[in-house]
């Protein structure tokens, strides 16, 4: 089907019982809109000689599409998918990320086009359980929609001009503007952008540029450069785990802390004298062995004997007496 076919579908609001997806301001909603369109637009150019370039630069473009959360996440920082109730709504379309990864509008016939159009856009496309229901995950303080189930129709719809789509709808919070902050951060030779969640949990933001416009819409303050009373980025990464989550600036900081401890050491605890057990049982059982044939041989080698004992067992006690202090963070080297 071609593009002047497809804008000639007759896509009339239907007669809808479903609630309305909770309004944004007209600025956010256009921020958001752009960064959808965006995403459709580096889909677009995935297809072009260019694609390999942006397979690099786009997280989660290493598929047939674009990983509709991962780009998101990549832009928006602190984009959680917790498994709340879903509810049927009618949803913006110019907000929804999809991933034509299976069909495109092009793949459209267009004697078909006008009962998909009405297929898709049936309410009960909301239920769940329902034939090709459409499943969704949102965040209404943002205004952003994630296609889940029916990922592939959106497309479909942006290109037939369709204003609303049912949907089953996960509302996911998103934190109050004035709980973010945004860094411009320099690590390890990289400039980079890094979000701040209640001046303690830290995400990355590598397409920050493109979502800046909705993170300014919805409050959040321009970039500024990372706090001195923060622990350096390059620490922040040196501790990260990407298994334990998102880094955490009070651990880290306590960590420091704990670090510049002094405590009490014995040799055996150094790093660098960790004694290797094997050659430690192989020395004493010859000093013993070597104690117990000059036992034997008269009164002067039993007291050469003696001293050998007394000096293997002093040597030890001494090895393993906390005689000494050391900062914490040195132990753990």
């Amino acid at each position: 089907m071609t593009t002047e076919q497809i804008l000639h579908v007759d896509v009339s609001p239907p007669t809808s019982s479903l609630p309305d997806f909770p309004t944004v301001s007209d600025e956010l909603m256009r921020a958001v809109a752009e960064l959808v369109t965006a995403k459709y637009a580096a889909e677009a150019a995935r297809r072009t000689e260019v694609g390999l370039l942006l397979d690099r630069a786009i997280p989660g473009a290493n598929y047939s599409t674009i990983d509709s959360f991962a780009f998101a996440r990549a832009c928006l920082p602190f984009l959680d998918l917790p498994s709340n109730s879903d509810i049927p709504l009618r949803v913006p379309v110019r907000c929804v990320m999809g991933e034509s990864w299976r069909w495109r509008p092009e793949h459209v016939d267009s004697e078909n086009a006008e009962a998909l159009t009405m297929f898709f856009l049936d309410d009960v496309r909301s239920q769940r359980g329902a034939k090709e229901c459409a499943s969704q995950f949102a965040w209404p303080a943002l205004g952003l929609v994630i296609a889940h189930e029916g990922k592939n129709r959106i497309a479909f719809l942006r290109q037939i001009g369709a204003a609303s789509m049912p949907a089953s709808v996960t509302l996911i919070d998103y934190p109050g503007a004035e709980r973010i902050s945004a860094y411009n951060v320099h690590v390890h030779g990289r400039e980079e952008v890094w979000g701040v969640l209640d001046d303690r949990w830290v995400e990355p933001i590598p397409l920050y540029w493109l979502g800046r416009a909705v993170l300014a819409s919805y409050g959040v303050a321009p970039l500024t450069p990372w706090p001195r009373n923060f622990p350096s980025p390059e620490m922040i990464v040196d501790a990260s785990n990407p298994s334990a989550g998102r880094p955490d600036l009070e651990q880290i900081l306590e960590d420091l802390r704990r670090g510049e401890e002094k405590v009490a050491v014995a040799l055996c605890d150094v790093p660098q004298m960790k004694p290797n057990l094997m050659r430690w049982a192989i020395l004493w059982l010859g000093l013993f062995s070597s104690a117990a044939v000059l036992y034997g041989l008269g009164d002067t080698a039993s007291k050469v004997a003696c001293v050998l004992i007394g000096a293997g067992t002093g040597g030890s006690i001494f090895w393993q007496l906390r005689w000494f202090t050391a900062r914490r963070a040195w132990l753990n080297t």
